[in-house]
């Protein structure tokens, strides 16, 4: 089954919160101090000035969140705070043989204009040293 890009609604945050449910696992995903994050902490994060939470969702299920954090004045665009449903992780969000991920055109699109987007903020010299060095930009 496709998995879709949307926007995420507010009243869903109730889901995503119960997917961090220790510490340890709150820390790696968002830095919170305590476990779980309260949906309103959710929502108040995306609320924030820049951010725009999107849901990947498989059929009508959402199957994980995440936030565009957009910086006009720095001309940047990253992505936070994402996190998958513990019954998603591991099993990869879409056919393992498949050559690319069964997204819509549209949603396509979207993620190939964040891809040049984020790809742009890397001056040509710092893809370069850290290509040659073996090691991705998409992970620094």
């Amino acid at each position: 089954m496709a998995v879709r890009l949307r926007p995420f609604p507010a009243d869903s945050a109730e889901v995503v919160s119960g997917w961090a449910t220790t510490r340890e696992e709150v820390i790696m995903w968002c830095g919170h101090p305590a476990a779980p994050v309260p949906a309103g902490q959710i929502n108040a994060w995306a609320r924030e000035d820049g951010v725009q939470p999107f849901g990947l969702y498989r059929g009508g299920r959402l199957v994980a969140y995440g936030e565009l954090r957009i910086d006009d004045d720095e001309a940047e665009t990253e992505l936070a705070r994402i996190i998958v449903d513990p019954g998603e992780r591991g099993q990869g969000l879409w056919p393992r043989r498949a050559k690319a991920p069964r997204l819509s055109w549209a949603d396509r699109a979207v993620l190939a204009a964040l891809a040049r987007t984020c790809y742009s903020v890397f001056s040509q010299s710092t893809r370069s040293r850290l290509t040659s060095s073996g090691r991705s930009c998409w992970t620094q």
